[in-house]
């Protein structure tokens, strides 16, 4: 699958498959939020890796290291890649298309780095500047307003017809900040009905800086 392909099918905005989500035959979020401590450094790991082989090499097909059996899971996945605090790619989706976690973060973490369409795509050489993050993400709750929901726990699915916007849990520090971002992110104007979807992830975070590994 070529770079062109990947940046192509980033015509539909970053936070992708969203429209329909139904999140069958996932794993529950409690399953990861037990292991997060065991697990954190190797997803982090893996999506580094995906993204590092696929920039070195051009190629998708990245079997990656053995990793404990919670990873043969089946689990939908965000991965943000950030320098300095400020984001330089994010792809996922609420729906997971593969049979496995780490199938999953392989997929979406090379995506991050090459399909978001709002960020020029990652070098090869810049790697070791960035920050990797995997976000675990749970099935979303329709809503009618988000009173009650912190920003911080709750992430934001914005709907309107075809369009959506998505903020991550700790993406915004009020619900009203939180809102108007995703109808921007969305392009919903004045008077357009939308719907409203909270969600709750297992964050996942590179504990390290990458030059310390």
């Amino acid at each position: 699958m070529s770079r062109a392909f990947l940046r192509a099918a980033a015509l539909c905005i970053t936070l992708c498959s969203l429209a329909g989500a139904a999140y069958t035959d996932a794993v529950s979020l409690d399953v990861f939020r037990q292991n997060r401590t065991r697990i954190q450094s190797q997803a982090c790991s893996l999506a580094r890796q995906a993204a590092a082989h696929y920039l070195r090499y051009g190629t998708t097909e990245f079997k990656g290291p053995d990793l404990p059996e919670i990873f043969n899971r089946k689990a939908a996945v965000f991965v943000t890649i950030s320098k300095d605090g400020q984001r330089r790619g994010c792809r996922g989706s609420f729906e997971p298309a593969e049979d496995t976690l780490k199938a999953e973060i392989i997929r979406v973490a090379i995506e991050a780095a090459t399909a978001d369409i709002r960020y020029r795509p990652i070098r090869l050489g810049e790697l070791d500047e960035l920050a990797f993050s995997v976000s675990i993400v749970g099935e979303p709750e329709i809503v009618s307003d988000l009173d009650g929901f912190c920003p911080t726990r709750c992430g934001l699915l914005l709907r309107s017809g075809e369009k959506s916007g998505v903020l991550l849990p700790g993406e915004a520090k009020t619900n009203t900040w939180q809102l108007a971002e995703a109808k921007r992110q969305a392009g919903v104007q004045p008077g357009e009905p939308y719907e409203l979807y909270v969600f709750e992830t297992v964050a996942l975070h590179e504990t390290r800086p990458p030059e310390a590994k």
